[in-house]
């Protein structure tokens, strides 16, 4: 015989069951984007991490760094690089990424040469990219044209960073104030990293921008290429983001 005790089970099983079917939609589910992110770094009085937004079909669509509001304050009187640890599950093009405080001055062009942090996605290895000096011969090697961003021209050599590129049409470059700007660098006729940089004083307005990627007619290889780079603060979490967004697949 049914007993109020025996239907009271049995009703609160269903209860538990349908539950877990609705945390299992909600967690698998096409809304949800996985992220993954790297081991966080002492940046000024804060922290900063590498991440990696995936699709639903585990294809990359987003890489960047999160830095928290304290970690703009508390940095030193000089120029210091940060190496962010990379997520687990990269299948970007980008190898390492260092997140730069630049304080004494821009040896790509005086244009950059207010306080400013810039964000360097390297294609290449930190041991390939440590052994580039200013006065490398290689550093005149430019890449193709059909590999060019429009609008794009060399500028200064960096060790340790490559041959700068920078966009002649940016407003820093007609009398307006520096803000943010995209840099590329080149060694040895190849591509070798994306540099978002990010003036302080404008950091502390607390933007939040997507900034269009001209997109050249070939790439050198096959990979996710960003479209748009993204600077955003994010209040509920007090921070702020900044990425290569929109990675969509283009090939060789």
């Amino acid at each position: 015989m049914c007993t109020l005790k025996t239907t009271l089970k049995a009703f609160g099983l269903f209860i538990l069951t349908a539950l877990a079917f609705a945390c299992s939609d909600d967690d698998n589910g096409s809304s949800v984007t996985p992220i993954t992110e790297g081991t966080a770094v002492t940046v000024g009085n804060g922290k900063a991490y590498a991440f990696i937004k995936h699709n639903a079909d585990g294809t990359p669509s987003e890489i960047g760094v999160n830095f928290n509001e304290a970690s703009i304050s508390g940095l030193p009187a000089h120029n210091q690089s940060f190496v962010l640890p990379m997520p687990a599950n990269n299948n970007t093009l980008i190898n390492h990424i260092v997140f730069d405080y630049i304080t004494e001055g821009s040896s790509i062009d005086a244009a950059y040469n207010a306080p400013h942090f810039a964000v360097r996605y390297y294609m290449i290895s930190a041991q390939e990219r440590e052994a580039i000096t200013a006065n490398d011969a290689k550093l005149g090697v430019l890449p193709a044209a059909d590999f060019i961003p429009k609008n794009y021209t060399p500028d200064g050599n960096e060790t340790a960073r490559g041959k700068g590129w920078t966009d002649s049409t940016a407003p820093e470059f007609s009398g307006k104030a520096f803000q943010s700007a995209i840099i590329y660098s080149s060694y040895n006729g190849k591509f070798i990293a994306i540099s978002p940089l990010i003036d302080m004083a404008f950091i502390k307005t607390k933007p939040s921008t997507t900034t269009t990627m001209p997109q050249t007619a070939k790439v050198q290889q096959t990979g996710v290429y960003p479209k748009a780079v993204t600077i955003q603060w994010e209040k509920d979490d007090g921070a702020y983001s900044t990425s290569l967004s929109a990675l969509t697949l283009r090939t060789q």
